[in-house]
């Protein structure tokens, strides 16, 4: 005879499983939030520091700057930024434009400790709700007195849905958490890169400027 469980209640009577399908709910709206944050960060760096380039070269640097205003990308940030304060020094350009660059990191690094979190927590909830299934189950056994496979059932199914819910959760939190940080990383190298680059343009064009004088 075959032993049939209802799913629907193994899932209402386990707070444990309830607390991993939040926590799935939260872990994927972070994930789909920090996706398109990231999915707006992609630029061409060749093609920007080319056109930057040209337009710091005939001094167009209010084309610059509505060209500019109309990017998304953490990088298109820098090189507006910077046109806009292009009088400061040289030294105060530089901490001007690390100060972005960290204000940057911040918004990119922001909720990805959400997902490292739940990837490190989740499979523990789901090892809670596995223990406390196996107590379920002697529970139920104890009750009934002996009995049947069907008397255990309902609190082993808890105990390995559970741990699969914990790992379901866990895995992809933890691949994200890993694949944005990344992202980060990379994002943070373009701004660098950009920052470099656009006080070169810059003092370049300035000490070219003092040379014909």
């Amino acid at each position: 005879m075959g032993i049939e469980i209802d799913v629907m209640q193994v899932f209402r009577s386990s707070a444990t499983l309830v607390v991993l399908f939040i926590c799935s709910i939260v872990a994927l709206t972070v994930i789909l939030e920090r996706w398109w944050v990231f999915r707006s960060n992609t630029v061409d760096m060749q093609w920007l520091i080319k056109r930057i380039r040209r337009y710091v070269l005939e001094s167009r640097f209010q084309e610059a700057v509505s060209f500019l205003s109309k990017q998304k990308s953490s990088v298109s940030l820098i090189y507006r930024e910077g046109l806009q304060k292009r009088t400061l020094s040289r030294l105060d350009m530089e901490d001007f434009l690390t100060n972005i660059i960290s204000d940057e990191n911040l918004k990119l690094e922001k909720r990805l400790n959400i997902l490292g979190t739940l990837g490190s927590l989740t499979p523990f909830i789901g090892l809670l709700g596995t223990v406390l299934g196996i107590v379920r189950a002697f529970h139920d056994l104890a009750a009934a007195s002996g009995g049947g496979p069907s008397v255990v059932a309902e609190g082993i199914a808890e105990a390995l849905v559970a741990t699969a819910g914990g790992l379901v959760v866990a895995i992809p939190a933890l691949m994200f958490f890993n694949y944005f940080s990344n992202k980060v990383k990379g994002v943070n190298t373009h701004m660098e890169v950009a920052a470099r680059n656009l006080i070169l343009m810059l003092y370049a064009k300035e000490r070219a400027g003092d040379g014909h004088r």
